[in-house]
């Protein structure tokens, strides 16, 4: 801070200049930078000066890799984040493929705060429900038509297949986007290069396994968590949750048979050998399970 305070002030050496060429400095911080000689002793304006460098964009010199946002940056539940298009290792035996359009994935799964506004506007559509006993922590009130108290920002679950894809459709609608440009489900080959980025890790943070980034068995915690729990979790892209909590829908047929769809990611359900970025299981477009859910996906043309 008090090197960027020199540059500022047109006081730092060359060396140091060129040491931070690539730091693209506001016009708003450089103002406040100059306001004093020296890095001032202040709590509150330190606060500020941090904030301000927290926003400010790192400029991508040509010729380098692709811009990505900090994995622990501060989002929030309906962010989304661009996936670059290009080629990454993928699946089990890590074969390059390639991805042709760049793409937006939501940061998080669908929370059940955000999809109680759609049960809310589709006042006939079916909240979340099973009528089983392990459902029980998980079904919505039939009559207030809301989720259980306390898990606002946990992921929905309940939802099959087909929910998912008219919360997409609805988001679509809300935000005013024409279908070509709408919200969706992503396909398999998104959710892992999304997850696991391009040199393909076996877990989103790496290939080591660790139980504070993540909702699995290991964590014993044995149901859902808030979507914003496990910010070091990150994947390459930003993307969060991708691997326990809940297993989430993607728009891909499991094989040529395509009665089943492919989940990825894994849940709170799941050991370690199960919830990597890896892994795919088949599920019935109908089924409501309590350790499935989604998120939505943009194409970027």
């Amino acid at each position: 801070m008090i090197e960027m305070q020199d540059i500022a002030t047109g006081k730092a050496p060359e060396e140091v200049r060129k040491g931070m060429g690539d730091i693209a400095l506001s016009q708003t911080l450089m103002e406040i930078l100059k306001e004093k000689p020296l890095f001032p002793d202040d709590d509150s304006f330190l606060r500020k000066l941090i904030h301000l460098v927290q926003a400010t964009p790192i400029a991508s010199p040509v010729g380098k890799a692709e811009k990505r946002p900090p994995r622990a940056a501060r989002y929030e539940p309906g962010d989304m984040v661009l996936i670059n298009k290009g080629k990454f290792f993928y699946g089990e035996g890590k074969e390059e493929k390639e991805i042709k359009d760049d793409y937006y994935l939501d940061v998080f799964p669908v929370t059940n705060k955000q999809y109680i506004e759609f049960i809310h506007d589709l006042s006939d559509y079916t909240v979340p429900y099973v009528d089983q006993e392990w459902a029980k922590p998980y079904n919505w009130d039939k009559e207030k038509r809301t989720f259980p108290l306390g898990k606002e920002n946990h992921p929905v679950v309940l939802v099959s297949y087909d929910d998912a894809i008219a919360y997409c459709r609805w988001r679509t609608k809300k935000d005013g986007l024409s279908e070509r440009e709408g919200y969706r489900l992503p396909n398999e080959q998104e959710w892992e290069k999304a997850a696991r980025g391009d040199d393909g890790s076996i877990y989103h943070w790496g290939d080591e396994f660790d139980k504070e980034k993540c909702n699995t068995i290991e964590s014993g915690i044995s149901g859902t968590t808030e979507v914003t729990s496990y910010p070091e979790g990150a994947s390459p892209y930003g993307c969060q949750d991708m691997v326990g909590n809940v297993w989430e829908w993607t728009d891909s047929w499991f094989d040529e048979d395509q009665d089943t769809r492919v989940l990825r990611g894994g849940s709170w359900s799941n050991y370690l050998e199960i919830a990597r970025c890896a892994d795919r299981v088949r599920y019935y477009p109908s089924f409501r399970i309590s350790d499935v859910g989604f998120r939505c996906s943009r194409t970027l043309k």
